[in-house]
């Protein structure tokens, strides 16, 4: 007799331990939200550039950081950026900054001219670089009082370069080449 109560007890708190199990999993929520997409960036320096394309947004909400506004919104239900850098590549560096740390943009877009004068394109025209360049930092050998500047002996400077690279003699040579940086090639096909 006495096994028998020893039997039904332990049956019983397996029993009780299954239904326990069972109200836990009742309660367990399972998230059927998608992970939120990461937005494409797309900058312009100018107002006018930069207001165009958050124009085509929705929901569009304006953040401001130093000189630069971000619009954030979505464009067709994805989640897009347009951030307003101002002009030169110090505003531009400094608003592609914070936008990387605020946003995570899948890619980054920038717009505009760039100074570029092909008589082949138009507005409207997308031009996707395969390499870009930082041609805004030179090396220029020492020239004599009133002898002018010589552009066409100016050397490329890599900031990227050593450190120390940016004196005379074997220690320079890292320093004098051009740095392409080259793009995404998923984000090209």
């Amino acid at each position: 007799m006495k096994k028998l109560y020893t039997c039904l007890l332990l049956l019983a708190c397996s029993l009780s331990s299954f239904v326990t199990y069972g109200e836990a999993f009742r309660s367990v929520e399972i998230s059927t939200s998608q992970q939120a997409l990461p937005p494409v960036m797309i900058q312009g320096p100018m107002p006018i550039e930069a207001q165009y394309f958050a124009s085509l947004l929705s929901d569009v909400r304006t953040e401001k950081a130093g000189q630069a506004t971000f619009y954030i919104g979505t464009f067709n239900g994805y989640p897009v950026v347009v951030a307003q850098t101002g002009k030169g590549l110090e505003n531009t560096a400094a608003a592609t900054a914070v936008g990387i740390e605020r946003y995570h943009p899948r890619a980054i877009i920038n717009q505009g001219t760039s100074g570029g004068h092909d008589p082949d394109l138009q507005v409207g025209d997308i031009v996707l670089g395969k390499r870009s360049v930082n041609t805004s930092n030179f090396k220029t050998p020492f020239r004599d009082k009133g002898e002018g500047s010589a552009p066409f002996e100016w050397l490329p400077m890599d900031l990227l370069a050593s450190e120390g690279s940016a004196g005379e003699g074997d220690s320079a040579k890292d320093a004098e080449r051009i740095r392409y940086y080259v793009a995404d090639a998923e984000l090209l096909a």
